[in-house]
């Protein structure tokens, strides 16, 4: 009796330390990063945050959801404007280790207007962008500028990215 009580005791600390190492640094939590960073997490279709993001795990198994979103059910969504949206199952190792997405972006924001589209924008502006200036920018390049400049004023790009795009544009010019 006596040895099988030190086998009981020797073996106890291994078993609980080991037990513990799945937890991960935040139990109950779970960590979702994006490459690259500032892209938007849908769980369920619904908008939750924007990576780097730390979410209980509660919302990504939700107790109760409509039956329609079963398919959702344990996936994390990982979307941004430019980039491939992400759709990952997250199991144990995810829960684990966290939830990285590698989005695969194009270079330039792709343009989601129709080709027969005409913008309502004058026809000649000076543009000072990056120290260089340009006289006469047709208008499919000021709505480009606009875009850009959008898309830095909602976080969407950084402004190291802002000043590369605008870069390329002018280079085009």
């Amino acid at each position: 009796m006596n040895n099988g009580l030190f086998v009981l005791v020797a073996c106890l600390p291994i078993v609980v330390i080991s037990g513990c190492s799945s937890l991960g640094e935040r139990p109950g939590m779970l960590d979702i990063t994006s490459e690259p960073t500032g892209a938007e997490v849908y769980i369920m279709n619904a908008r939750v945050g924007v990576t780097p993001l730390i979410l209980e795990q509660g919302k990504v198994f939700p107790i109760v959801y409509p039956r329609e979103k079963h398919p959702l059910y344990g996936t994390v969504e990982v979307r941004k404007v430019g980039c491939a949206t992400q759709r990952l199952r997250v199991g144990t190792q995810e829960i684990a280790k966290g939830v990285h997405a590698r989005l695969e972006c194009n270079e330039v924001e792709p343009s989601i207007v129709p080709s027969d589209y005409q913008p309502k924008l004058p026809e000649s502006t000076a543009i000072q962008q990056s120290g260089k200036t340009v006289e006469k920018a047709s208008p499919f390049f000021e709505m480009r500028f606009r875009r850009v400049i959008e898309l830095r004023e909602k976080g969407l790009i950084t402004k190291q990215e802002a000043s590369e795009i605008r870069d390329r544009i002018l280079d085009e010019l």
